[in-house]
């Protein structure tokens, strides 16, 4: 798997366009921080580890343009202002804006200091996601037993992260160690990340897969002997409740009933311990254009109600543990 989600070169920021995969490879640049918030709000980027790195090079592009140090700090918070509601139940977004705010935000040093310190930053935490997403994948294959057959939900791998991805990197680590029989993949209306992105990535590392649609998962687990789900996260409530991608409430209400293990994996970054619950976590309604138009087609009747929430939250009772880069965090099972 040698594609890049993200690379900075010659002042732009260039973003693999997410929307335009299986059917083809191209990439989008970015040359400011509105750039890169448009790329996030239209899913040209997504995944939420992606999306705050994404967010954080936008911030440097804005700053690097700077002229005097006077003008750094207005700069530094009217970027991070416009990048921070591009997707705002993405906890890494926030969470690397307020980093790069708290470190460089009203750094004293030489305009020239400031943007080569920032730069090399950025550059090393690209390498540092590579040993984070090898501590998920380590810990959590842990978890599966020989022959394990997962299901998965939207998209999880090297497109929706740095390194090896978070669920699905846990998802390769079995497949290496020879223990992973089969990986089912929903489909993910209303995007179709599971369909485009997570079969594409599979059949990019030679893991078996099959495809199903969103309805067929309850289905699924009662009949092909699944060992686990496999989901990654926007945002982790201190509780262990967990948003994300639409469709994951479902899946773990469904595990629970059929004795299925169902585990979150994602960098402890996404772990919001400002937020008490799942109540706290606002989920983003997204445009009913998104739910009736299927490749530039609209299908509904026109004129009809549509109610498009991003995301759910699932309650931690229904989550056998959350896997993070430090080791396992159990709630059932």
């Amino acid at each position: 798997m040698n594609y890049r989600p993200l690379f900075f070169k010659n002042n732009a920021l260039y973003l693999l366009d997410q929307k335009a995969l299986p059917a083809k490879l191209c990439y989008r640049r970015c040359d400011s921080a509105r750039d890169v918030a448009c790329a996030i709000r239209d899913m040209t980027v997504r995944g939420a580890p992606l999306i705050g790195q994404a967010a954080a090079w936008g911030w440097y592009l804005d700053l690097a343009r700077v002229r005097d140090r006077r003008g750094w700090g207005d700069a530094a918070r009217r970027a991070a202002r416009g990048l921070g509601l591009a997707r705002p139940p993405a906890r890494n977004l926030k969470a690397r804006l307020e980093l790069l705010q708290r470190r460089f935000g009203n750094e004293e040093s030489t305009l020239l200091d400031k943007k080569r310190t920032l730069k090399k930053f950025l550059l090393a935490q690209e390498t540092e996601w590579e040993n984070i997403t090898a501590a998920m994948a380590r810990h959590g294959s842990g978890l599966l037993r020989a022959r394990a057959q997962v299901l998965t939900h939207c998209n999880t791998g090297r497109l929706a992260t740095l390194g090896r991805g978070t669920a699905f990197a846990v998802i390769d680590e079995a497949h290496r160690q020879g223990k992973l029989k089969r990986v089912f993949a929903c489909e993910t209306r209303p995007y179709l990340q599971g369909m485009r992105l997570t079969m594409w990535e599979l059949g990019q590392a030679g893991i078996p897969s099959t495809l199903i649609t969103d309805g067929m998962a309850a289905y699924l687990m009662s009949k092909k002997n699944i060992s686990a789900v496999l989901v990654g996260a926007d945002r982790v409530a201190a509780n262990g409740d967990t948003a994300n991608k639409i469709g994951t409430l479902s899946l773990a209400l469904a595990a629970k009933h059929y004795g299925v293990s169902f585990y979150v994996v994602c960098p402890e970054e996404t772990i919001d311990r400002s937020l008490g619950s799942g109540r706290d976590i606002v989920v983003e309604e997204r445009s009913t254009e998104e739910v009736v138009v299927i490749a530039g087609r609209r299908l509904a009747p026109p004129g009809i109600s549509v109610w498009h929430p991003a995301f759910d939250v699932t309650p931690h009772d229904l989550i056998s543990a959350v896997v993070t880069e430090k080791g396992v965090w159990r709630f059932r099972g």
